[in-house]
């Protein structure tokens, strides 16, 4: 190993990160054209590779006359997840201008609190929600009784036909630029991410990936991104995964190969250890953000330049954390990465993992800053409904989700956990009344 002054580092990342990139475009052969039209750094980018920590957190966007148009998905269990969704439905998701929840049960309504409900159960691969075969087990701090449900075996069959249902039902009409997925305990914050995409000029005719990116096993996986955690695509990305999804599936049902795609090859580019193979018994839910990626490659849609993802000081729009344990869970670890050959410490916390590979994001303002999510985050995991139980101990200590819409949208809100922390809320960038369709 070698080593560099924190002074020199800053200098040699300034100097070849942008050839870096240059080298990541020339991989992704797809991928190349639309590099090859943005050689030139930003204006932002060129403020990612100064060396001293900026005074300003971020620049300011401008408010567009039309905001981004969203379509938020959730894939559920009906009806295990009625109370979640209810509650989302309430408040993170009433921001958003259409909002669906996809089940599996013919027993399921069509609308829920002004989101529609859309039953994939006449779909071969999904099969029923596994919600009727549960035990009741007792907790022992409070005593009360409580059902234990079977892990949720149908996700990833029931997200890519999900995929493949907005491809072909919504996105044709054209009413969204973007379509998010969010998972039942996670809170999404529309407004923030539309001052995101409003502030990096986006176009949602371009295709675009955004979320919580992993880059903890780069060497194997390539970067990656936890889809249900607010991940969000641009409607160019969402109509290519659109037809990889109908060829995918038809071939599936005739029994014929795959590996005939045109982009086939390319999956393993960077590296996957996985493959798309969304309706294999074999492929476990452990599996489910390597095989979701490796479909998503497939279709050619990638996650976006991490730079993307950060303010100028380094800090996440997607933090992923418990709002109220955000000032103690997420911060960059004492010891960084020395080199992208090696691989976070296993002993470490969770901070090894998240701030993996974004040293030359975070090192010129490391120690100089306790916040280290963006003023205007977009992404709160876990947060349950308020009559929802967990049988995971950490769920039970976190905010519910009517709690964390309190903080964001009432300024007279006071959260006692929160230890003075309180997130940015733009409303500028809020649904319009007349926004819903």
């Amino acid at each position: 190993h070698w080593f560099l002054s924190p002074k020199d580092f800053l200098q040699f990342r300034a100097e070849w990160v942008p050839y870096l990139d240059r080298f990541s475009a020339a991989v992704h052969n797809s991928e190349l054209p639309h590099f090859e039209r943005t050689r030139q750094l930003s204006h932002r980018q060129k403020l990612l590779l100064g060396n001293q920590c900026p005074k300003e957190a971020d620049l300011e966007p401008k408010v567009p006359k039309a905001l981004p148009r969203l379509l938020c998905v959730v894939p559920a269990l009906w009806p295990r997840d009625l109370k979640d969704i209810t509650e989302m439905a309430l408040t993170s998701l009433a921001d958003c201008d259409l909002c669906i929840f996809f089940v599996s049960s013919k027993d399921a309504p069509q609308q829920i609190r002004g989101c529609q409900v859309v039953d994939l159960s006449t779909e071969a691969e999904v099969g029923l929600d596994p919600a009727d075969k549960h035990t009741v087990v007792v907790d022992n701090a409070t005593g009360r009784s409580e059902p234990r449900f079977n892990s949720n075996s149908n996700l990833l069959a029931k997200v890519s036909h999900m995929m493949l249902h907005v491809a072909e039902v919504q996105q044709p009409q054209h009413r969204f630029d973007w379509t998010c997925l969010v998972e039942t305990d996670v809170y999404f914050v529309a407004a923030n991410f539309r001052r995101l995409v409003s502030l990096l000029q986006l176009s949602p005719k371009d295709s675009h990936w955004l979320g919580h990116e992993v880059l903890a096993n780069h060497l194997y996986n390539g970067i990656q991104i936890e889809p249900n955690s607010g991940s969000c695509l641009s409607a160019f990305a969402l109509q290519q995964l659109g037809q990889f999804f109908s060829w995918f599936v038809l071939r599936h049902r005739r029994q014929l190969p795959i590996h005939e795609h045109p982009y086939y090859f390319q999956w393993e580019r960077p590296p996957l250890s996985g493959e798309c193979r969304p309706f294999d018994p074999n492929t476990g839910q452990s599996f489910y953000q390597t095989a979701l990626s490796a479909c998503f490659r497939a279709a050619g849609v990638y996650p976006t330049d991490p730079r993307n993802l950060v303010d100028l000081r380094g800090r996440l729009y997607y933090p992923n954390v418990p709002v109220e344990k955000l000032p103690d869970m997420l911060r960059p670890p004492e010891r960084p990465n020395c080199c992208w050959g090696e691989a976070p410490n296993l002993d470490g916390d969770d901070n090894d993992f998240v701030f993996a590979g974004l040293n030359y994001l975070f090192l010129r303002c490391r120690g100089k800053q306790k916040i280290w999510a963006a003023d205007y985050p977009i992404v709160f995991h876990p947060h349950l409904c308020t009559n929802c139980s967990a049988m995971i101990g950490f769920k039970k200590t976190t905010l519910r989700q009517k709690a964390v819409y309190q903080l964001l949208t009432n300024p007279h809100y006071t959260c006692k956990t929160c230890k003075g922390y309180r997130p940015g809320y733009d409303r500028r960038f809020a649904k319009r009344k007349s926004a819903r369709p």
